[in-house]
């Protein structure tokens, strides 16, 4: 079935698809009345829904079941990026980070940072194609660029030799210094630099 993008969604009455799902439904994909897809919210909930309506650019869908989200996860994965100077390679990896799970990608501006201007629209709309492809229910959320400065709070722990995350502690730091040491219910936050120039901006 396909999965499509619905984040007004509630499971008490028929849900119109936005009219570019709707088009791309019932124009590209040819559904009609009786038809079965997949609905997600973005926010953990996917669901099994009919096709009540399809005219032109209008689709309206009920939903009949929830189905179990087999992805979840019981931590948080979030990605600084610096955005590359070509835009594409940017938007490859936030299509990537999607399909792999991550669950937020913040962009920050370093001392050499080539691009300081990214379009979020266009990211997020990038975000919802990788979410419907790789039939994912929790969406990844795409901060906008900051300097490096505001991002505190930061402990590094070294797992092993090559292999480093940095997590954020809203609370007390938990000591993981073995590499074998099993993380839980905590953030973890990745910093990524294509060029490894972790440098602040200020």
């Amino acid at each position: 079935m396909h999965l499509f993008y619905a984040p007004e969604l509630d499971c008490s009455r028929d849900y119109s698809l936005s009219r570019e799902e709707a088009q791309h439904c019932v124009k590209v994909l040819r559904m009609k009345e009786g038809d079965r897809v997949l609905l997600t919210d973005g926010k953990g909930g996917l669901y099994q829904a009919e096709i009540v309506q399809a005219v032109a650019q209008t689709c309206v869908c009920r939903v009949e079941k929830q189905l179990e989200d087999t992805q979840k996860r019981d931590y948080h994965i979030h990605i600084a990026l610096a955005p590359t100077k070509n835009n594409a390679r940017t938007e490859w990896f936030v299509e990537k980070a999607v399909e792999m799970g991550i669950d937020e990608v913040s962009l920050f501006e370093s001392r050499y940072s080539e691009r300081t201007n990214v379009k979020i629209e266009r990211l997020e709309k990038v975000v919802i194609s990788a979410l419907k492809q790789s039939f994912k229910a929790n969406i990844t959320a795409i901060n906008p660029i900051v300097i490096t400065s505001p991002i505190q709070d930061i402990t590094i722990t070294a797992l092993n030799s090559r292999i480093g995350t940095i997590e954020f502690h809203s609370k007390s730091p938990t000591n993981t210094n073995t590499p074998n040491s099993k993380i839980e219910n905590m953030p973890i936050f990745i910093w990524y630099s294509p060029c490894s120039l972790f440098i602040s901006a200020s």
